[in-house]
């Protein structure tokens, strides 16, 4: 009978009434939407807007956010490269400007993903690139490689992990080949390479030499340069003298911010400003393969060497000498007592600003080369390729977390088929072991009955925990680790389950079963065809909370099941969520939760039936 007949729910009060109910019903499903809400856009973030508020995340509509996380992605995660590269001062990438107008340069796409720079086939930005195409591979860095941040799986480092693949066929010969370390593909991870501090070596080995290999093929579009006058005005004059007041205070200066300050590449005169910062930069910062000698101090390194004992160098093989360069820019007494040290007149910085402002004086007027920046235009560079490509930048922020999981699950270990199959025998079992106790114990009124039943509800009221370490030494007495059998046996039977079914086969005619034996079936043929039948929704119930039991059991399956080719779906899962950063943990949880969706929409409609057509009835 309704709580409101027709007459009542069209007046006033009634009404009220249920629009009070509805709205309360509403909130109480918001409630549970809107964490999952939650965890759907997380799911879709990176490192630059994972503290958002909002459930969509913004670089779905919104242009300049997008660009943020373009440019997070390209520097790899490094806030110092984009401000060195750009010229900026972010605190994080959030911070970055907006762009001006659809597109600030008028970049064009050439052959074999050559990026190609204004409108004539001879404009100096044109000449400058491509005259880069073939640089050294410490020169540049490729954008997309790494994510220490986020700990995903970035579209180049795909490419690279199937590069090798490709290349190896096997990880065991892969790690072979690298000197080892590598236990998974997953551990093919790439650190963000700068090679403007002399801390980094240009001559790497192992897994990095068959990165420089692979990223010498890698889209020329994603190259980030290494900005040698960046580092020196972003991150060691910073870092030296902590304000521009200081070191205006200390050169007689006025400028006005660290990006200002012109760069030499020869030393300053003695008494010039910057003369002791560029010097102790050249001398002791900057990489090796920066620092050039003119020929007459050739000659002198020249002698050195012969004094010196030979040390090869292997932080710079690109230097055109063959003993260790760096003793002679600090300086070396010999045994003898004679100094050898290089002089500051004759040391050049090399950059890829020099070039840049060498190729402007080859091929430009003297009044463009006036007009033109003393930079290339790097981030003009980096905002046309967003442009040119930002749709399919938005579609790689959107499956990258999604995609990290998925080739967690499928490239290591079985973790997909142990759980179908676990979850498959699991309910199979739930579905035919319960409801045979349950009928036994309902239809035939045997002796200690009652108390068959109450050991089973007593099994209700010990947590999982508890029974675990007695499960895993039975089986393990039994010889059944590892197996689906240690897996399946403890939880076949169900002490609720069965209370469940067994209310459920009380409520049901006797006559209906007097009559089927009256007729000639057997018990089997009664069970089947008519308890079992009329169960269906209940059936529904048992099947569903034995398929939720089995596919969320991670302690279990993690405890009895110690080889990875054992493991189900939750173990890889959480596996996975020790390494992987929030927003990859994000997009595994919806992942999980996508077969338990499925299955209880599947099982929504019998469960529905069984509640709605016997109130009707």
């Amino acid at each position: 009978m309704p709580l409101l007949d027709p007459i009542e729910r069209r007046s006033p009060r009634g009404r009220l009434l249920l629009f009070l109910m509805y709205a309360v019903l509403a909130m109480g499903g918001l409630t549970m939407v809107y964490p999952f809400g939650v965890m759907l856009g997380g799911s879709l973030r990176g490192a630059t807007d994972l503290r958002e508020k909002g459930l969509v995340p913004r670089y779905l509509y919104d242009d300049h956010a997008l660009w943020a996380r373009f440019c997070e992605a390209l520097m790899n995660e490094r806030l110092q490269s984009l401000n060195i590269s750009h010229g900026l001062k972010c605190r994080e990438f959030s911070d970055i400007p907006k762009l001006e107008g659809e597109s600030p340069t008028s970049l064009k796409t050439g052959m074999q993903g050559v990026r190609l720079v204004g409108d004539s086939p001879s404009s100096r930005e044109n000449h400058f690139f491509l005259s880069l195409a073939n640089a050294p591979h410490w020169m540049y860095t490729i954008g997309f490689s790494a994510s220490p941040v986020t700990r995903t799986t970035p579209f180049v480092l795909r490419d690279f992990r199937a590069h090798l693949r490709a290349k190896y066929k096997t990880l065991g010969a892969l790690d072979k080949a690298v000197g080892g370390g590598l236990e998974s593909w997953d551990s093919v991870v790439l650190n963000p390479e700068s090679y403007l501090s002399r801390r980094e070596t240009t001559n790497p080995d192992g897994l990095m030499a068959e990165w420089v290999e692979f990223k010498q093929t890698a889209d020329p579009s994603l190259r980030v340069w290494m900005s040698v006058e960046g580092f020196f005005t972003g991150v060691f004059l910073p870092a030296r003298h902590g304000t521009v007041e200081a070191f205006n205070a200390r050169w007689g200066t006025n400028h006005k911010e660290f990006s200002s300050i012109p760069v030499p590449e020869r030393a300053p005169p003695e008494d010039g400003a910057l003369r002791e910062d560029w010097e102790i930069f050249v001398r002791e910062v900057v990489g090796l393969q920066w620092v050039g000698l003119d020929d007459e101090e050739k000659e002198a390194y020249e002698r050195f060497s012969q004094t010196r004992p030979v040390v090869p160098s292997s932080r710079s093989p690109v230097v055109p000498f063959s003993h260790d360069l760096e003793a002679f820019l600090r300086g070396w007494t010999d045994p003898h007592g004679v100094h050898h040290k290089a002089r500051a007149e004759h040391l050049i910085l090399l950059s890829i600003e020099a070039m840049w402002r060498e190729h402007l004086a080859r091929h430009e007027d003297p009044a463009a080369v006036a007009s033109a920046p003393r930079s290339p235009p790097y981030a003009a560079l980096h905002a046309e390729v967003f442009h040119a490509r930002k749709n399919e930048w938005r579609r790689e922020f959107m499956a990258r977390n999604y995609r990290a999981v998925f080739d967690h699950l499928l490239i290591r270990g079985r973790g997909i088929w142990n759980t179908a199959v676990y979850c498959f025998f699991a309910v199979l079992g739930a579905l035919v072991v319960n409801p045979l106790a349950a009928y036994a114990l309902s239809r035939f009124k045997m002796r200690g009955g009652s108390k068959i039943m109450l050991f089973c509800l007593c099994t209700m009221a010990f947590p999982p925990m508890v029974t675990q370490i007695p499960g895993l030494l039975m089986m393990r007495h039994l010889n059944m680790l590892n197996t689906f059998y240690a897996l399946l046996l403890p939880g076949l039977a169900n002490g609720y389950s069965i209370f469940l079914l067994k209310g459920f086969f009380d409520s049901q005619p006797r006559e209906l079963y007097e009559a089927a034996a009256l007729d000639g079936a057997g018990e089997w043929r009664i069970f089947w065809g008519i308890a079992m039948n009329l169960s269906r929704p209940i059936l529904a119930v048992v099947g569903l909370n034995a398929f939720t039991l089995a596919y969320s059991n991670f302690m279990l399956a993690f405890v009895v099941c110690q080889d990875e080719r054992m493991w189900t779906m939750m173990v890889w899962l959480y596996q996975l969520q020790q390494n992987a950063g929030q927003a990859v943990m994000y997009a595994s949880l919806v992942v999980a939760a996508i077969p338990s969706l499925c299955v209880f929409l599947f099982c929504q409609r019998v469960i529905l039936r069984g509640i709605v057509v016997p109130v009707e009835k």
